[in-house]
């Protein structure tokens, strides 16, 4: 094996740089990704007003969030502060999956709701 020499080094050298600059722009977008995908994923986790719950499903009347909830077998998470109702944006978002994926059961997404 002969030993390096400086043209080598230096192509070495050239070609590290080069794959660098075509790899630096992809590690940034992704670490931009990232940072946007934990911004969406926490706020899935927040709880949303029934206004806001009721424009999720598409729907107008708040008569249509309080059957919603107390339906058997629900994936909406709620709680009450006062005479408020909160909704779970993340059970929200499942509910409305449910009725768009063919015959998905509350348990296939249980997973989607916290606990």
């Amino acid at each position: 094996m002969s030993p390096a020499t400086p043209q080598s080094y230096a192509l070495q050298q050239a070609l590290n740089e080069f794959i660098l600059a075509l790899v630096k722009p992809l590690t940034d977008k992704v670490e931009q990704l990232e940072k946007k995908l934990n911004l969406i994923e926490s706020l899935q986790d927040e709880w949303v007003d029934t206004k806001t719950a009721l424009k999720m499903i598409g729907r107008k009347r708040p008569e249509t969030m309080k059957s919603l909830r107390e339906r058997d077998g629900t994936l909406i998470k709620y709680k009450q502060e006062g005479s408020r109702f909160f909704y779970c944006r993340r059970s929200i978002i499942a509910h409305s999956e449910s009725k768009t994926v063919g015959r998905t059961t509350a348990r296939d997404l249980s997973h989607l709701i916290p606990k």
